[in-house]
């Protein structure tokens, strides 16, 4: 037995989920399952900088997509630039909608920016008068609104809305019908309160009543969200929602940062939506380790309200890339406030809201023959710059295997790498100097095949299985004809703790190897080391098949199909 830590790969076991027949659903929210999945076992889903919606009778989240390097292009791809919608019956499981705002669309084609799409925090309303979805969204320091018969467009472009008179450059916003009306609440950016180190700008929280229609603001006077401190907190505000309870109005948000991973939660309320005073707490001193994003407000037939907030867990270098999400119900003291958010890892939520309409899983999920779990705590990792990784599981159907993936995401990269698959007869093979493992498939990927946040990346290997096989997913650099192991390039990968403590030579399935680039030797005092390390770690995989399809699935990169390979373990 070799002593190890190890991780497992993500393996997805293919579950039907079932429908229910009543209005209502159970929802479980947990904190140790930061990166969600969508249907199709793609994950963290892309989506950024905005809560859930519930939006014609189901549930909605909405956002910003990682920008695809090509979108920055004068002619940016159909389908892969724009802001994104992914829809949900229950809160649960998350079916990937696509690009619903497309930079192709002319509606949206005058907001082509060197980054591409250059629309930010898109939040979205129905007006019950005129029946129109209304889509707002900020650029440039102000705002632009679209109306649409449909959730999901077409959408028609009814233009630009600038500040109202005597604020500044604007952005940070939330649309939100309260109160009989809709308000627009957004953070005014000063530039000249700049610091030498800090802040960059100082800011105020705008609240302006929309236009009946909801796509434009009122000329009425506007009013602020602060409180008779007016101090650095109250000018640091930024990420506004807007919700009410019981009477009492709420402000959330976060203190104003570039994507980071430890913005502090901010909370206003007030009895009186137009006038204030306002009641400033702040909740928490971290957001969970992410930055706030909103609140959905979700009732169930009994006509109880949950108040699901949402946060996006920014890695912390400034980009939207390969984050998580933090979802928990607000808590609410006697007198209105709102308790502290709860950021103990092995929290977690049982409540029950209403069930959406629509598909509960329209993606090949249904279809997964093996899988790894996605409710376990997924971080990601990105070492394939260094080390090639080979990720075992073995098959639980005979059959021809189909597909298979694993969820990974590119980083500044431009280097291809081969993703193929090999059978094996034991453990021992991967630790013993001149064994020739058989190759079932491979093929080379460009890097502008990798999604550039993080998704499902498969290949189609069309080969025979039979049950109990072993097999391993292996991900190195180009083919070297010097021999040896290559670089993969700078991509990343989900991955998380291998369930086994200790690794058993004779009797793990799924375990995740690699090698450091450049070992190819012995090691050890004695020289009866391996090169070949395992990990600590599983990655995830899962696979969807004809009549066996495994995707395997990485961890940092995730991959879901009928059936999957099995965990990479790691130091």
């Amino acid at each position: 037995m070799l002593a190890t830590l190890r991780t497992q790969a993500l393996l997805l076991v293919s579950v039907l989920c079932a429908t229910s027949l009543a209005e209502d659903v159970q929802v479980v929210l947990q904190n140790k399952t930061p990166f969600k999945f969508d249907s199709n076992g793609a994950g963290p889903l892309d989506v950024s900088f905005g809560p859930i919606f519930w939006l014609n009778n189901t549930y909605h989240w909405i956002g910003a997509s990682s920008t695809n390097p090509s979108c920055t292009l004068p002619n940016p791809p159909k389908g892969q630039c724009g802001l994104r919608s992914f829809q949900s019956t229950d809160l649960q499981t998350w079916n990937d909608e696509g690009i619903f705002a497309d930079l192709t669309d002319p509606a949206f084609s005058s907001f082509h920016g060197d980054t591409g799409m250059v629309l930010g925090r898109p939040h979205m309303l129905y007006n019950e008068k005129t029946k129109l979805y209304v889509l707002w969204a900020n650029s440039a320091g102000a705002f632009a609104s679209w109306t649409s018969p449909n959730v999901l467009g077409p959408w028609k472009l009814i233009g630009k809305v600038p500040v109202p008179a005597g604020t500044m450059f604007g952005g940070d916003f939330t649309v939100r019908a309260l109160n009989g009306s809709a308000f627009l609440s957004f953070s005014s950016f000063n530039f000249a309160a700049a610091g030498t180190i800090w802040p960059p700008f100082d800011t105020i929280q705008v609240l302006q009543e929309l236009t009946p229609d909801y796509t434009n603001i009122t000329t009425g006077p506007y009013s602020l969200i602060t409180t008779a401190a007016k101090d650095q907190v109250d000018r640091s505000t930024e990420a506004a929602d807007l919700f009410e309870r019981d009477g009492t109005f709420y402000w959330t948000g976060s203190a104003t940062c570039g994507n980071c991973n430890d913005g502090i939660m901010i909370v206003y309320r007030t009895r009186d939506l137009r006038n204030g005073p306002w009641t400033r707490q702040i909740i928490s001193g971290d957001t969970c380790g992410g930055q706030s994003a909103g609140v959905l407000v979700a009732s169930n037939s009994a006509g109880e309200k949950t108040y699901i907030h949402s946060a996006d867990l920014w890695r912390g270098d400034g980009s939207i890339m390969l984050h998580g999400k933090n979802l928990q119900p607000l808590e609410f003291n006697a007198d209105g406030s709102v308790k502290k958010l709860n950021c103990d890892p092995e929290a977690s939520w049982k409540f029950s809201v209403r069930k959406g309409d629509g598909p509960q899983n329209s993606g090949k999920s249904v279809l997964f023959t093996d899988r790894s779990d996605p409710l376990q705590n997924y971080t990601y990792t990105c070492d394939l710059y260094i080390n090639n990784v080979y990720q075992t599981w073995q098959s639980s159907k005979a059959g021809l295997l189909t597909e298979v993936g694993i969820n990974m995401g590119a980083l500044n990269t431009t280097t291809p790498f081969q993703i193929g698959l090999y059978t094996y007869n034991s453990n021992k093979d991967f630790l013993t100097p001149s064994v020739r493992f058989n190759n079932l498939y491979n093929r080379t990927l460009a890097w502008s095949e990798v999604p550039v946040g993080a998704g499902l990346v498969t290949i189609q290997p069309n080969v025979t299985v039979s049950a109990g096989q072993k097999l391993a997913l292996f991900i190195t650099g180009p083919a070297n004809p010097a021999g040896g192991p290559v670089a993969a390039g700078n991509y990343c990968y989900l991955n998380k703790a291998a369930i086994n403590a200790n690794f058993d030579v004779e009797k793990d399935t799924r375990t995740l190897f690699f090698n450091q680039i450049g070992d190819i030797s012995p090691k050890g005092e004695d020289g009866t080391q391996s090169p070949v390390k395992v990990t600590g770690r599983e990655l995830t995989n899962e696979s969807p098949t004809v009549e066996l399809l495994i995707i395997a699935r990485l961890q940092d990169w995730n991959v879901q199909a009928i059936a999957t390979v099995k965990n990479l373990k790691r130091h």
